[in-house]
This record gives C-alpha cells, sequence and structure tokens, in this order.
C-alpha cells in the first residue's frame, strides 16, 4: 500500500469515534495491574444487579440477597423469583415473562 494510503486508512480509523472508544478501554485494560489470585469468571454482584435492572426494571424489582438474586413483578400479581447466580436468574426471569 502506498504511504498516501496507508495514512488515508490510518485518518479514517482514527476519525471513528468507535473505534477511538475501543482504544481508550483497550488501553485501559493494557495498563490496569491484576490482582494476585483474580479470577475473571468471579461474578461482581453490584454490576450483575445493575446489568439486570438496566434490562428488566419497567418490569421487575431486582436485588442482591442473601445467598443469591431475587426478582419480583412490578404489574400484576406478585410473584418472586430467586436464583443463586445472575444467569440462573436471568433465565427464570426470561422464562417468567414469556409466561404472561
Amino acid at each position: 500500500m502506498a504511504a498516501g494510503g496507508a495514512r488515508r486508512a490510518r485518518q479514517r480509523r482514527e476519525q471513528h469515534p468507535a473505534r477511538a472508544g475501543l482504544n481508550v478501554i483497550r488501553s485501559a485494560l493494557e495498563k490496569r495491574p491484576r490482582a494476585a489470585g483474580h479470577d475473571p469468571f468471579e461474578v461482581d454482584a453490584g454490576r450483575a444487579v445493575d446489568a439486570m435492572r438496566a434490562a428488566w426494571a419497567d418490569t421487575y424489582y431486582i436485588k442482591a440477597c442473601e445467598g443469591g438474586y431475587e426478582a419480583t413483578r412490578r404489574h400484576g400479581q406478585r410473584v418472586s423469583l430467586t436464583a443463586a447466580t445472575p444467569d440462573e436468574l436471568t433465565r427464570a426471569l426470561l422464562a417468567d415473562s414469556a409466561s404472561w
């Protein structure tokens, strides 16, 4: 590729806002020190609840409780769903929302 073509391609990549955001995230992740004994698959309860609330807030009250997670319908019959993990609660929410 000619020098002018490579320069134009680099300028297009730099101008695209999504690419710029990814570069910021990538550089932040590369600079962040890894904690000793860090488990990449460990669930962050606060983030899990925030994510479920963002997805289901109009239909369910969602909270972390001792030993797991709980969701209660906002409308109609007050049904409570409980699960040990966020994934289990998400599956229960999907099944419950499909039933009514």
